[in-house]
């Protein structure tokens, strides 16, 4: 699906980052703040109630016109000499940079101190050039400053591609562009408001960015014929990983990427058993309410597209086991339902003013939804800004037999009560408070905590 769009936004000129898809030849400059937001969209191709549907959502890049070595300089000036190194790496490594004479992101995976840009390299025909010849004669441009370090980026392997060491590019801090947003930026209230009217679209304007894109797909020949001679493959790999172990994981992507090129998904062994905490909460019911809970409602997040079947398969049964393991006679009637934030399908309402938002509380149960599923989209924010996100859930599981009216008026009013909040959020509070209480966890104390705080909502 993704070599389908790769080669149809290729003909549009189009360049592909992660999974999305942007026009450099379109940047929106934010000169004020020094960025450029690089227009774009993500697309996926989805079966709903009644025909195989192409999902696309409005995306942006955000570029800082600002190089690592101009970030650099200005972390000479600012810490001290003998932390300048640590600093860099600190700051730099892992961050994703764009070489804008190529339009390419690399990662940074290291700094190599040692190599300076008048060294030079082995080109492919065994002749030696140095780095500033190179790129003079490559692109044009002229180096300034001939004693900067270089960034190191891993390359992928390629297909049928058999190498002694793994594939490594020298680039140059002078050329490389910072892309993304610093924790300062995050916090700056004016650039956010600011970069917000440019990546914030209300329904009308997202309306129009995407009819646009249709509009030059169809108009393009090249690019309709890419869609008229499309077809799919749903074969998929899911792989259950006993650790963490960063070995295994890369094992198997290697594998499935180059030798045997498959989707695939893995998953740790703990998303799929939390007995523990279930004994738990079911004991605390017991013991505040002298019996057993008759009715159990469960919202599970973070749940992809390529795992619900997965969450079939293997999530419930071991639920519905572990009842029967913790009381042989217990077999409390079962609700599970699949929460996502994050979604590409918007949702608009006509009015006599054009395409506005829909009003808090909208449902939408059909047409937009998965013929295989029990599934629904509902919006329980007001947007103040751009266009509203619906969230999306799936009912996997049902031995309650609630009516769908029952279900969603119950969801939405779990949205109502989250004690960090007046208002209504984006999901019903018990997958708040979770995600609070993981992301404490996860970032903070690295920790479980002490049984003590159990009773109290210590983690907001």
């Amino acid at each position: 699906m993704f070599f389908l769009f790769f080669r149809v936004f290729k003909c549009l000129n189009m360049y592909q980052v992660g999974r999305n898809y942007f026009c450099p030849s379109d940047p929106v400059d934010i000169p004020q703040h020094k960025l450029t937001l690089w227009p774009g969209f993500s697309v996926s191709v989805t079966y709903l109630e009644k025909q195989l549907t192409l999902s696309a959502d409005v995306s942006h890049k955000v570029l800082r016109n600002e190089t690592v070595l101009d970030s650099m300089n200005d972390m000479f000036t600012r810490v001290p000499k003998e932390r300048f190194t640590e600093a860099c790496e600190k700051d730099f490594l892992g961050m994703v940079v764009l070489t804008r004479y190529n339009n390419k992101t690399y990662r940074v995976d290291d700094i190599d101190w040692s190599t300076k840009p008048t060294d030079t390299f082995p080109k492919k025909d065994g002749t030696k050039i140095s780095y500033v010849d190179y790129y003079k004669q490559q692109y044009n441009l002229e180096l300034t400053d001939l004693f900067q370090p270089m960034l190191v980026s891993s390359l992928k392997e390629k297909k049928n591609e058999a190498c002694d060491s793994p594939r490594v590019v020298h680039l140059l801090p002078e050329l490389c562009y910072l892309t993304g947003l610093s924790s300062r930026a995050l916090t700056d209230f004016r650039l956010m408001k600011d970069l917000s009217l440019e990546t914030q679209l209300n329904p009308e304007r997202r309306q129009k960015r995407l009819q646009r894109m249709a509009e030059n797909i169809h108009e393009n020949r090249e690019a309709s014929g890419e869609l008229r001679k499309w077809g799919l493959f749903n074969w998929r790999v899911f792989c259950i990983l006993p650790s963490q172990s960063k070995d295994n994981y890369d094992s198997i992507k290697k594998y499935l990427t180059l030798e045997q090129p498959v989707p695939s998904q893995c998953v740790q062994n703990r998303t799929l058993t939390a007995e523990h905490d279930h004994e738990r909460a079911i004991e605390k019911w017991q013991k505040c309410n002298n019996s057993l809970p008759g009715r159990i409602i469960i919202y599970r997040d973070g749940v992809g597209d390529g795992q619900l079947q997965m969450v079939v398969d293997y999530e419930i049964p071991q639920f519905l086991g572990f009842f029967k393991e913790s009381h042989s006679t217990y077999s409390p009637k079962v609700t599970l339902v699949v929460v996502r934030k994050r979604c590409t399908t918007r949702f608009f309402c006509e009015s006599h003013r054009g395409l506005q938002n829909p009003p808090l509380g909208t449902i939408i149960d059909s047409e937009a939804t998965r013929p295989e599923w029990y599934d629904f989209f509902l919006i329980s924010q007001n947007a103040r800004q751009g266009s509203v996100n619906p969230t999306y859930y799936n009912v996997l599981y049902d031995s309650n037999c609630l009516r769908p009216d029952h279900l969603q008026r119950l969801t939405y009013k779990l949205c109502h009560l989250y004690y960090n909040w007046p208002g209504v959020i984006r999901v019903p509070a018990p997958c708040q408070y979770a995600h609070k209480l993981t992301f404490l966890v996860g970032q903070s104390i690295h920790h479980e905590p002490r049984i003590e705080l159990s009773n109290t909502l210590y983690y907001l």
